[in-house]
């Protein structure tokens, strides 16, 4: 009779075969953490240059400038306005010192990575006599 100091084929093969897919489930879970990382960060940014771009277009009069594009963060945007009411006059001491319309503003946002999305908020829009 032979004395067996070591593993036999199928014990190695069987220890081989349980690190195999423990390692298969630990890699799944690294790309789906490392996925959903990187979608974070997307949205992050993305919040970022909506910030910006509603900051930006707070200083823009619709009624005097009705189209644009330009780049903020790692997004491209173009944007155009589209007049939604009619003319109201604003008068103080019985004098014309404006009219004012409400003006609906389109914005679309882009990037080499990811689908265009869109942004749309109401905004006034005026002018002095």
């Amino acid at each position: 009779m032979r004395s067996s100091s070591g593993f036999s084929l199928i014990e190695v093969l069987i220890a081989l075969a349980i690190i195999a897919s423990s390692m298969t489930i630990l890699w799944q879970l690294f790309v789906s953490a490392n996925h959903r990382f990187h979608q974070a960060k997307f949205y992050a940014q993305r919040l970022l240059a909506e910030q910006q771009l509603y900051q930006n277009f707070t200083e823009i009069n619709p009624r005097l400038q009705s189209q644009g594009q330009g780049i903020i963060e790692q997004f491209h945007y173009r944007w155009h306005s589209e007049k939604r009411s009619k003319d109201y006059p604003i008068y103080a001491d019985e004098q014309l010192i404006k009219t004012i319309a409400l003006y609906q503003i389109k914005i679309e946002l882009y990037s080499e990575i990811v689908t265009p999305f869109f942004i749309e908020w109401q905004q006034i829009g005026w002018q002095k006599p």
